[in-house]
């Protein structure tokens, strides 16, 4: 990470839903994500950006400007994306009670060509189901220390070899829970994602890199 910025980070939080039959929640829960992440993306030097209860067609628009913005990714380390709804499956829900795929509003930052070989991280906080998570007994829990960086091959920057990159090559995407289960969130009980994602980032920036499991 060794450009002028560190980037755009993008928050979209659908927090109430217009012309809804299915009686959707208020996300009044979210206001609390929304401050957690301003506070820990703003500390790791991000730009931040929020967009609130956006409709299926503004949330396209709002990632294609972002796509098209190459001035600003050219001198920025990466791009971050968190989005915030009720969902399902591979879906969340708009403010206009549409369904936008995962694929739909990543596709058009996957394509450009200013974020090339750079990190492209997103995290949708939204329920993909509706099966409960079961807690494991914390006898069966066990924890490994992280390995060090002498446990890593080294790279040689000055013999790089030409190879094919996907699209997907420097994708990270975090899901709040896994297919076809719930993601709990209440106005008294935070959702996990976002608040362990925040303390994370927060305790550890300075110390691990997001991807790579060894110090800094």
């Amino acid at each position: 990470m060794n450009h002028a910025k560190r980037g755009i980070a993008l928050v979209i939080n659908i927090r109430s839903y217009d012309l809804n039959p299915d009686k959707l929640e208020e996300r009044v829960w979210s206001a609390k994500d929304v401050e957690n992440l301003e506070k820990s993306l703003k500390y790791l030097e991000f730009d931040f950006e929020l967009r609130q209860n956006l409709t299926k067609a503004q949330i396209k628009q709002e990632l294609q400007r972002q796509a098209n913005n190459h001035e600003n990714h050219k001198n920025s380390d990466c791009f971050l994306c968190v989005v915030m709804s009720h969902g399902n499956e591979e879906k969340i829900v708009t403010h206009d009670n549409k369904e936008i795929s995962f694929e739909e509003i990543m596709a058009p930052i996957k394509s450009c060509s200013s974020l090339f070989e750079k990190p492209k991280l997103f995290f949708f906080q939204a329920c993909r189901g509706e099966n409960e998570m079961k807690r494991p007994d914390s006898g069966d829990l066990t924890f490994e220390e992280l390995p060090s960086r002498e446990d890593f091959p080294t790279q040689n920057n000055n013999k790089r070899q030409k190879t094919l990159i996907s699209a997907e090559s420097d994708l990270l995407v975090y899901n709040a829970t896994l297919r076809d289960h719930l993601a709990f969130g209440t106005e008294k009980v935070e959702p996990f994602l976002c608040k362990a994602c925040a303390r994370c980032l927060m305790r550890h920036t300075r110390i691990y890199q997001l991807i790579c499991p060894y110090p800094i």
